[in-house]
């Protein structure tokens, strides 16, 4: 039976993507190998989207599968051919970048390289059977444990000198889209100048802040009041009295799309914050490198506040043909595309974008009223699309 080291060596002679499937834990890295010795590996990584993400150095005695042929490595496979063909970009792992495999371990020279490029890492850590995720620069290394310049963007109050033991190292993740921008604006954004979130809670002034916010460059956090563990962070191009429309800004500082909303499944609205001077800054500079945009999407779309935002959004879905997800008041989340609007009844047929068809029916019908928010134009929808 092949050694795991033997494993990632092949994978790393054939430059095949693989699965690196992790013991006791559920994170799944999907890559190429790069680097690989006797104790450890570095492996060039993508994001959910086949973009170049950065890379990870992991412990081989922490593998418990490589796996070179599984869905996930074939999607994967998919993804990749699907970014380069619509010139989706991301950060690389540094190309000219070489480490010495004769070495027994890598982990010195990443140390090394990342302390001495100024490099942000995530370093994962597990003690018992948590992990933690720690965001940070490498200060200090030796024997026994490293000292990390721990960075937290979302609170810059918590910034501390962090001493992490080498028994409880996971694994160090660098080099990816959003460490990178954190990285370089790090240089720009003193985290010394703490701001105390200003949050809004209740429903009127939810509302007035919503009101406040279109046609202005500001950008809001959005919360809800369902169970989902994901925000949206974007600027409001449209509100009335009864719904509004954000443009999407992702984790990246990028366009992430569009959604409509109504007020009532807000829980809350933050419009100042450490984490919201970050992704202003993320969105700069973005913008200073014609980053922001995805050339298969469309950035620029206009809605008018004086519409029914809703009509008008379905109703020019259903004559360009446009997939959508809705999300309806009992948590459905529906894939598909609008098709008829029935404006006696205000009953819309969905045609299913995927469905059983053992055990479905290749429309759905849902009233209007039951529809509380829809997104649209943007990349996972895109991909579903040209790999229908």
């Amino acid at each position: 039976m092949e050694s795991v080291y033997e494993k990632l060596k092949k994978a790393q002679s054939n430059q095949a993507i693989i699965d690196i499937y992790q013991k006791n834990s559920d994170i799944v890295y999907t890559g190429r190998v790069k680097f690989v010795t006797t104790e450890d590996f570095i492996m060039q990584t993508y994001n959910d989207f086949g973009v170049d993400d950065g890379a990870v150095f992991l412990k081989n005695a922490n593998v418990a599968l490589v796996d070179f042929d599984s869905y996930d490595v074939e999607e994967m496979m998919k993804k990749i051919s699907f970014a380069r063909l619509n010139n989706l970009y991301g950060y690389n792992f540094h190309p000219n970048q070489r480490f010495d495999e004769t070495d027994e371990s890598l982990y010195n020279q990443l140390f090394d390289y990342l302390r001495d490029n100024f490099l942000l890492s995530m370093i994962i850590t597990k003690k018992g059977e948590k992990y933690t995720y720690t965001e940070g620069m490498l200060m200090e290394n030796n024997e026994n444990q490293m000292v990390l310049q721990a960075v937290n963007k979302f609170d810059f109050v918590k910034q501390s000198l962090m001493p992490i033991d080498l028994d409880d190292l996971v694994g160090i993740e660098f080099g990816g889209n959003e460490l990178s921008r954190l990285g370089k604006v790090i240089k720009t954004l003193s985290f010394k100048n703490h701001v105390d979130p200003v949050v809004f809670t209740d429903q009127a002034d939810i509302k007035r802040q919503i009101l406040a916010a279109q046609d202005t460059e500001n950008i809001l956090i959005f919360n809800f009041k369902d169970e989902r563990k994901y925000f949206y962070v974007g600027q409001v191009l449209a509100a009335n009295e009864v719904e509004f429309v954000i443009k999407v800004i992702s984790m990246n500082g990028t366009f992430g799309g569009y959604v409509w909303m109504r007020y009532d499944v807000v829980s809350k609205v933050t419009n100042n914050s450490d984490y919201l001077r970050v992704i202003k800054e993320f969105v700069e500079l973005n913008n200073t490198e014609d980053l922001f945009e995805i050339d298969m999407l469309n950035a620029q779309r206009d809605f008018d506040s004086q519409d029914n935002l809703l009509l008008h959004i379905i109703q020019q879905a259903i004559n360009e043909h446009e997939l959508f997800k809705f999300k309806t008041l009992d948590n459905q989340e529906i894939v598909g595309y609008p098709g008829r609007l029935d404006e006696s009844t205000w009953e819309l047929v969905i045609e299913l974008f995927d469905y059983d068809e053992l055990n479905e029916t290749p429309a759905r019908v849902v009233g209007i009223e039951s529809i509380c928010e829809i997104s649209f134009e943007y990349l996972r929808l895109a991909y579903l699309e040209k790999n229908l």
